[in-house]
């Protein structure tokens, strides 16, 4: 995988490299915000009874349509968590594998499911795509331990002392914005990047790409938020890093890979996954006819 270091940014300890990669824009998707918003997919419950840890997503339309593992649903009977990233086909009906993010709550919100403009913090994405790796090596799908992520929401919760009626993560999330807004002023969107990797210090926390630099322009401020969620009530000395040092260090850490085992499974909808076995980060890429859709690291 190659690199074209385009931008570097730094505050209080933290990095952003913003980079383009030599296949940006070789497949044409639409993100899930921009399918909901335009009415080109409804996200529902299965069925009326409905099932924790699954949902129907139905694409009317003709453009493949992409999820990414963290994305939150919010709505129906209870708030959910995608448990992996999902290329829908055009056309196409698909039973995705989610988890609760809302634990006290069954029963209809609404009658349909919407996007807020956030993603799962950082950690509880890292944990849960551990989780969904072993579960697959062990033929169980893409299915992640609930009581898990619930205990993830509860951590988070006493982390900032917050708690509501459902111990909802999006709640949390939405209280928290105004102080994560006030981190990620300091962090500008490259237009030509389709793709970052943040620091701290120097260590890579996260890395994240997408094919297209559309939707990696959608999901900018929702990563740097999901990782600010880890890292905001921390307290790092200014970093020296620079933007030729930090890729560097990036292509030191991803050529790891290289050696890293790893196990190929088909993709939840379209495309194939590749998994990354370690105790340390999550790994993980989606691919569709030798397309690179998207691609995540978490180490933090």
């Amino acid at each position: 995988m190659n690199f074209e270091g385009l931008s570097f940014s730094k505050s209080k300890g933290f990095g952003l490299l913003q980079f383009k990669t030599e296949y940006a824009d070789t497949f044409d998707y639409v993100s899930s915000d921009n399918a909901i918003k335009n009415d080109f997919i409804v996200v529902n419950e299965v069925d009326e009874q409905g099932s924790v840890n699954n949902l129907m997503v139905l694409n009317t339309s003709s453009h493949f349509v992409f999820f990414m593992d963290g994305d939150v649903l919010v709505g129906a009977k209870q708030n959910r968590v995608l448990n992996t990233s999902v290329l829908l086909e055009p056309q196409s009906k698909t039973n995705i594998t989610v988890s609760c993010i809302e634990q006290g709550r069954w029963r209809h919100k609404s009658a349909k499911f919407s996007k807020p403009d956030f993603i799962a913090p950082a950690m509880l994405r890292k944990q849960k795509n551990m989780n969904v790796n072993k579960n697959l090596k062990s033929g169980n799908s893409y299915y992640a331990s609930q009581s898990d992520v619930w205990d993830s929401v509860s951590h988070y919760e006493s982390r900032y002392s917050m708690k509501s009626e459902t111990s909802d993560l999006s709640e949390l999330m939405e209280k928290k914005q105004a102080d994560f807004d006030s981190f990620i002023k300091y962090f500008n969107l490259d237009n030509d990047a389709n793709g970052l990797a943040m620091f701290s210090g120097d260590k890579v926390v996260s890395v994240e790409i997408f094919n297209r630099t559309n939707v990696y322009a959608e999901y900018f401020h929702k990563l740097i938020r999901a990782t600010a969620m880890e890292i905001f009530y921390m307290n790092k000395d200014e970093s020296k890093m620079q933007k030729d040092d930090a890729l560097d260090i990036l292509n030191m850490e991803i050529s790891k890979l290289e050696k890293a085992e790893f196990n190929d499974f088909p993709g939840l909808a379209a495309g194939t996954e590749r998994r990354y076995d370690s105790e340390e980060f999550s790994c993980h890429s989606l691919s569709y006819n030798d397309k690179q859709i998207h691609f995540s690291f978490l180490n933090v």
